[in-house]
């Protein structure tokens, strides 16, 4: 029995539709030839992702690497700003650190000092 709703198929006798390369051509220059899944959007993209990450070559479609790359990664000057930013928290970091050391090594000069201080204190003196 045929379902009214699939237009005539069949289940019993499936049919394999030919490929139109007129559809093929336009999708395939919009999503690349780079990924083995090309139904997907999202696994188009996720593939694409990783052979940038893995910064890899010789690809089939380098120019929509590029463009998913120059959509997905940060821009040159966002990136500029970034650094510039890290570098300033690393600088400041680095200022706390020298406190915190010039504080250790404070305290533990204190410390000698008096425990010098205290030890010279209670040995004995000569009556002499």
């Amino acid at each position: 029995m045929k379902h009214p709703s699939l237009n005539g198929y069949d289940p019993a006798a499936p049919v394999i539709a030919e490929f139109d390369a007129t559809f093929s051509v336009p999708y395939f220059a919009k999503v690349g030839n780079n990924a083995a899944e090309f139904m997907h959007p999202e696994e188009i993209i996720a593939t694409n992702y990783g052979m940038i990450s893995d910064k890899e070559t010789g690809v089939k479609s380098p120019e929509i690497m590029k463009k998913i790359g120059e959509a997905m990664l940060i821009p040159e000057a966002d990136r500029r700003s970034m650094k510039k930013e890290e570098e300033k928290k690393g600088a400041a970091l680095l200022i706390i650190i020298v406190v915190v050391l010039i504080v250790v090594l404070i305290g533990v000069a204190v410390g000698v000092f008096f425990h010098c201080k205290s030890k010279k204190a209670a040995e004995p003196q000569d009556a002499g």
